[in-house]
């Protein structure tokens, strides 16, 4: 009974020291993820087929760790009275994986916290790229109607630009007729003054 409970131990003992390299490499991933935000954005896709991957290399592992568990305790058998006299200084280090494992259940809630902070944050950003996106579609249509409206002002100063050839040459025809008007004056008076002449001779 002695010999299974120290193979169960050996078991949790490994499992837990798994565990905490696991962890060690999350934190490494999250500091990297906090710090480069932008770009996990955008290798999302790749980040999702990488967890894949590393979800089956880590089933591999879980296998490899059976045969490997297995071949353990085959030599523990066989070095039973070793194990024994061991078996002291594996429960002073079963003590510490324990403290370790609560330091390491720690670090996950911290672990977890900050994922969260980084999911909120993400909203935020996808919030905040929704309103540009509809602020630039106002922007589209109030550029279109400005279009819209500089043709309107071309097409009124065209017209504005016709009728002011149209009064000019108006003007130009008045001018003229006005000169006319003056030279027929001044042929009257002259007229007026020949007859004025000749009245006087009589």
């Amino acid at each position: 009974m002695e010999l299974e409970r120290v193979k169960m131990d050996l078991e949790k003992v490994k499992m837990d020291l798994e565990r905490e390299m696991d962890l060690e490499k999350a934190k490494i991933d999250l500091e990297r993820v906090k710090m480069d935000l932008e770009k996990v954005k955008m290798d999302l896709e790749r980040v999702k087929m990488e967890l894949e991957r590393v979800k089956m290399d880590l089933e591999k592992v879980k296998m490899d760790l059976e045969r490997e568990v297995k071949m353990d305790l085959e030599r523990v058998k066989m070095d039973l009275e070793r194990v024994k006299m061991d078996l002291e200084k594996v429960k002073m280090d079963l003590e510490r994986v324990k403290m370790d494992l609560e330091r390491v259940k720690m670090d996950l809630e911290r672990v977890k916290m900050d994922l969260e902070k980084i999911k909120m944050d993400l909203e935020k950003v996808k919030m905040d790229l929704e309103r540009v996106k509809m602020d630039l579609e106002r922007v589209k249509m109030d550029l279109e109607k400005v279009k819209m409206d500089l043709e309107k002002v071309k097409m009124d100063l065209e017209k504005v630009k016709m009728d002011l050839e149209k009064v000019k040459m108006d003007l130009e025809r008045v001018k003229m007729e006005l000169e006319r008007v003056k030279m027929d004056l001044e042929k009257v008076k002259m007229d007026l003054e020949r007859v004025k002449m000749d009245l006087e001779r009589e």
